[in-house]
């Protein structure tokens, strides 16, 4: 997946965007449809977010907006990985 390609959430399928945060470069997954409630300006010709007030227009990082965020954890420096399985193996 390219940086700025949308796809769609591994867990609750929503379609987002995949940016780099303007200042430290790290990508995320923005709500593909804005709303009023976003804090999140884009710039798809930088394919860069930013994170600003909230208004209309304005995305949301997924992580907020997810059903299954919470099941989503940091793996040490390799990115993110989906939710383990019963028994708590990897």
């Amino acid at each position: 997946m390219t940086i700025s390609s949308w796809s769609n959430c591994r867990s609750c399928g929503a379609k987002v965007l995949w940016l780099k945060h303007e200042k430290t470069g790290k990508p995320a997954p923005i709500d593909f449809t804005a709303s009023d409630a976003g804090n999140i300006e884009i710039d798809l010709a930088k394919r860069i977010y930013r994170n600003v007030g909230k208004g209309p227009g304005r995305h949301t990082n997924h992580f907020q907006t997810c059903p299954s965020a919470d099941v989503w954890k940091r793996h040490g420096g390799s990115g993110m990985r989906g939710p383990r399985n019963p028994q708590g193996r990897e």
